[in-house]
């Protein structure tokens, strides 16, 4: 007698659990199994039509692509199998959305001021990155930075936002220069 063995999927990497993803960017998951001959990936417990392959994928993630996402594996005797479908463990795909500069840091309108507070007002950023002449400013990783002081030669600055997940937004170039009114007042004189 003749007794037929069936191996039933059995899977050798899992799906991520977390996955974050940048709004607009493209997503990509797998799993990897053996002795499976068809999948089928779900959302929110939703069979998701034609998505019947080893991955899922999507090329510009949109609010409505956030969820809990698996995947059913059934073996070769599919849809009258012998083994119990496998399922993989959940992935929580959650959509990032890209940092946006609200409000842009302002440069100083005192002559002869010796410190100037800037402040960036930003959303979806949890992180803050100031730079002085394109060089980082060590500690300076909040929103408002104050520059003690004020150079009479000038310099630029500007602040990079960020959530880690997405690409960095970068505000405008503030440039801080202290002005002498006196001087400028002889300088307007000898033009005239």
């Amino acid at each position: 007698v003749e007794v037929a063995t069936t191996n039933c999927p059995i899977i050798i990497s899992q799906p991520p659990s977390t996955i974050n993803v940048c709004q607009g960017s493209p997503l990509y998951i797998s799993v990897k199994a053996s002795g499976a001959a068809r999948y089928q990936w779900y959302r929110n417990a939703v069979p998701i039509p034609n998505a019947v392959h080893n991955y899922y994928s999507f090329n510009s993630a949109a609010d409505t692509n956030a969820g809990v996402y698996s995947v059913k594996l059934f073996e070769m005797n599919y849809p009258s199998p012998a083994c119990t479908p496998t399922i993989t463990t959940n992935s929580v795909v959650t959509i990032v959305n890209v940092p946006k500069i609200t409000t842009q840091p302002a440069k100083n309108t005192l002559c002869q001021a010796t410190s100037h507070k800037m402040e960036v007002m930003a959303t979806n950023a949890s992180t803050f990155q100031w730079y002085k002449n394109g060089d980082s400013i060590v500690g300076a990783d909040s929103n408002t930075y104050i520059q003690t002081p004020i150079s009479a030669i000038g310099d630029t600055f500007k602040v990079e936002v960020s959530n880690g997940i997405c690409p960095k937004a970068v505000s405008s170039d503030v440039i801080l220069k202290s002005v002498d009114p006196k001087t400028q007042v002889a300088l307007a004189t000898e033009e005239q």
